[in-house]
């Protein structure tokens, strides 16, 4: 499974970040970064001189990326991948209405050191955590 192969530790050696949010209900607002990553959690790491601060992860060798995001909403809410603020990826629930349920995203995109990938709320939306494992993002060279 896709999502378990990013949770290890010891999966990966180069440069890369893996976050988790912390075990709550978050609500983030129109146009906010998602800053309430949990970089202590016994899943999250970091390596190879990836820099993580308020919501961003900055990067530090130019490269193909894969960025990749899963977010497990309870309401409606559109969320993006952004790199350099631009949108590159978005995630929303496929129906209308209040619900929940997991969201993935992943790309690979060609960046340059110093570019920043964080995640922002385009609308009002509930993330749930139930544990460190429904909400995480993360980035790593291939």
């Amino acid at each position: 499974m896709l999502k378990q192969t990013f949770i290890k530790k010891s999966k990966y050696r180069g440069v890369n970040k893996h976050l988790c949010l912390p075990t709550r209900h978050s609500v983030f607002n129109v146009l906010s970064v998602i800053k309430d990553w949990n970089v202590n959690a016994p899943s999250s790491h970091l390596a190879g001189g990836m820099k993580y601060h308020d919501g961003n992860l900055t990067v530090p060798t130019p490269g193909r990326y894969y960025i990749y995001t899963q977010i497990y909403y309870h309401s409606t809410g559109r969320v993006v991948v952004c790199v350099n603020n631009n949108a590159v990826a978005m995630i929303q629930p496929p129906t209308p209405g209040t619900g929940e349920g997991a969201l993935y995203a992943g790309g690979v995109f060609n960046l340059k050191a110093g570019d920043v990938i964080s995640l922002k709320a385009v609308t009002n939306i509930t993330i749930y955590m139930s544990s460190t494992s429904h909400s995480y993002f993360g980035a790593f060279l291939i």
